[in-house]
């Protein structure tokens, strides 16, 4: 009877667990690895450099031509590789900034644009709204109909504030004359009568003192 046979089972990758198996695993799978290494370094003329770390941390290398060689032209080739991408970084980092700058410049020109269009429009309003400060010889007929009219109501407002102002400072004398103004004594007067001619008019209450000097005149 002949045999069968399943072919290759496919093997799921995934960490082994047991030691044993992944020790041999490890073991073939490095000496294949290092093997097509081998190969393609003979058919391609490649360089290559294998660093290997076994589970147990041992190591084991591969080169062509040697580990060094490989490395030294690795780290060379990475170094300008990456000056060439650090360059072209920044130069994309440069334009990126240009245009931004480009684009608040023209924010700014617009807003400066539209600043100076409202400042006219508000010049032009106050110097409507304000006119009669402009020269006379600026104004038409009608502004000086108009400004004529005005100033007649000032002229009017000032006068009756003149007036005013007059009858206050009159009143103010008034009282103070009436306050200030000597007491009338009577029975002083030879004739009988009540007056100011005699000295003993001005006398200080209570009577006494000279008679020919009279008394303190009331001070405005």
């Amino acid at each position: 009877m002949a045999r069968i046979y399943q072919g290759r089972k496919k093997i799921e990758i995934k960490k082994i667990e047991n030691e044993s198996r992944l020790s041999v695993t490890f073991a073939k799978r490095r000496s294949g690895l290092m093997k097509k290494a081998s190969e393609l370094c003979i058919l391609c003329d490649a360089k290559i450099a294998l660093i290997l770390f076994s589970p147990k941390n041992k190591v084991y290398s591969f080169a062509h031509p040697n580990l060094e060689a490989v490395i030294g032209d690795y780290l060379q080739g990475n170094t300008l590789r990456f000056d060439r991408v650090l360059e072209t970084h920044q130069a994309a980092e440069n334009q990126k900034l240009n245009e931004e700058f480009k684009r608040i410049d023209e924010l700014l020109k617009a807003e400066q644009e539209q600043r100076e269009v409202l400042d006219e429009a508000i010049k032009k309003r106050k110097d409507q709204n304000n006119w009669w400060e402009g020269p006379i010889e600026d104004l038409n007929l009608q502004q000086l109909e108009h400004l004529m009219k005005e100033m007649e109501g000032l002229k009017m407002n000032v006068d009756r504030e003149i007036d005013r102002q007059k009858r206050v400072e009159e009143t103010r004398a008034n009282h103070a004359f009436i306050k200030f103004a000597p007491t009338r004594v009577a029975g002083t007067s030879s004739s009988g009568a009540s007056g100011y001619g005699s000295p003993a008019a001005f006398l200080p209450p209570g009577g006494g003192g000279n008679i020919g000097v009279p008394a303190r005149w009331p001070s405005n």
